[in-house]
């Protein structure tokens, strides 16, 4: 699955044209909904054998929200179980009718294992392109404007974004603007690395030079104000809003799991964050005290210790000093690459939380036979073991004419005046019982084993 939106362009026909790679995982919504926002037109993926997924429908809900026009590319064609009659069907289903069906939507069957019809894919884009050519223009001779499709922080080149220029054209030197965050450019690199001086429209561009690691989705444009970059900058990506940390305090009762959470980029901070904020339950909950990017140092580590916290991390791992340092405080921290095995390790640690379920078992009766005595706080009483059996340490109901008085533990137990663990169904025995409802001679004891079962944050025991 892809995870992380990226740009790359290829050059077909004589015609450049950029790829916003955005990820399948249906825990980065934000990130396609930010690929359909700054594209031109799109590529719906669907897998021949597979079928519409939710992915694809929360896809198509984005696409048709943005007006983006889009081609359908039915791809693992080369699989012996690829049925394309059956994806045409489901998409006609949605009201996207195939253009052999009599409708208007693009469907190309293809392979990117066998490269089978990606050039007729390709030619599909081009076709739509200049179908939309009127809405899709830029100039390249006016300043820059584009969008941040990722940002990072390198730990020795500092911030790094990638951009993808919507208009105008981005020079070394310019004073840029992003959201609260500005710098000057001071080095670009295309896709594949080779140093750039100028990037023009459609163009995606690695840079350095920005003071803060910017928020993606944000809008980058030339800055007009001279003496911008000795403003004092507000702060880096904790101050937005999807990244703060609330520190509402809820009388709800629940068990709180707190997180020190880190990620390689924005984009995957903000889908991973999403994600968890997904696992709502009425027992325990999630309560992440800090989010930040790169790899967790020993200020991280000092945190979580005090905090009692987690180490969560997504694409990155502890610098070789924070290693070191975390084997004096005894503290893992747990890093993943994939972001559903990083989600379940959470659901692990949330199910270890949740309090036990418990049950109570049947295991026997007794009838009271004679009253020893009688205290504010307990009773000793003589009876006969009816059903079942008795056991020393056992939970009591305590029962009059079929109706329940109250509870009560077995203290002590004994038969023919002797501490005994067990007395069996037919025996007699005294029991000194630690209960505040008076008994009485003719009185039912009914006892129970206490028994905690393990709980599953869906419901389930175990």
């Amino acid at each position: 699955i892809t995870q992380t939106i990226g740009a790359y362009q290829i050059e077909y026909k004589n015609r450049p044209i950029t790829f916003i790679d955005t990820p399948g995982h249906e825990a980065f919504t934000a990130m396609r909904s930010r690929g359909a926002n700054v594209a031109d037109v799109a590529i719906l993926v669907v897998a021949a054998d597979d079928g519409i997924k939710p992915q694809t429908l929360e896809a198509i809900s984005i696409l048709e929200k943005a007006s983006l026009p889009f081609v359908v590319a039915i791809n693992k064609m080369d699989k012996p179980e690829a049925d394309v009659e059956r994806i045409k069907k489901q998409l006609a289903d949605l009201n996207l009718i195939p253009e052999d069906w009599g409708g208007k939507t693009i469907c190309v069957p293809v392979s990117a294992k066998t490269n089978q019809k990606i050039d007729e894919l390709l030619d599909m884009v081009l076709l739509v392109a200049d179908m939309y050519s009127k809405k899709i223009q830029a100039n390249p001779k006016r300043s820059a404007v584009g969008t941040i499709i990722e940002s990072r922080i390198d730990k020795d080149s500092g911030p790094i974004a990638t951009v993808l220029i919507q208009t105008g054209t981005l020079h070394i030197g310019d004073i840029v603007e992003v959201g609260d965050v500005v710098g000057k450019i001071k080095a670009m690199t295309s896709w594949r690395g080779s140093v750039l001086k100028d990037a023009t429209p459609s163009t995606p561009v690695r840079f350095l030079g920005l003071k803060n690691a910017p928020v993606v989705g944000d809008i980058l444009v030339i800055s007009t104000d001279p003496k911008a970059l000795k403003k004092k900058q507000k702060k880096s990506y904790q101050s937005f809003a999807y990244l703060k940390h609330k520190t509402e305090v809820v009388a709800s009762g629940k068990c709180k799991l707190p997180l020190v959470l880190k990620a390689d980029t924005l984009g995957s901070l903000e889908a991973v964050a999403a994600a968890l904020d997904k696992l709502q339950f009425d027992d325990v909950e999630i309560d992440i005290i800090k989010r930040g990017l790169g790899n967790f140092t020993e200020k991280d580590i000092d945190q979580a210790v005090a905090a009692k916290a987690h180490l969560v991390g997504f694409n990155v791992e502890l610098t070789a000093a924070a290693a070191d340092y975390a084997l004096g405080t005894q503290t893992t921290a747990h890093t993943f690459s994939i972001i559903y095995k990083l989600i379940e390790h959470v659901e692990a640690e949330l199910e270890k939380m949740l309090p036990p379920e418990i049950a109570y078992t049947k295991i026997g009766e007794l009838r009271v036979l004679a009253i020893f005595r009688t205290a504010s706080k307990f009773s000793i009483v003589g009876g006969r073991v009816t059903e079942g059996s008795v056991r020393q340490k056992a939970i009591c109901k305590i029962l009059r004419s079929g109706k329940l008085l109250g509870e009560a533990t077995i203290d002590q137990l004994q038969n023919n005046k002797k501490a005994i663990g067990e007395v069996a169904n037919g025996n007699e025995c005294g029991l000194r019982l630690e209960t505040g409802t008076p008994v009485l001679e003719g009185d039912i004891i009914e006892i129970y084993t206490k028994e905690e079962r393990a709980r599953t944050l869906h419901g389930k025991t175990q």
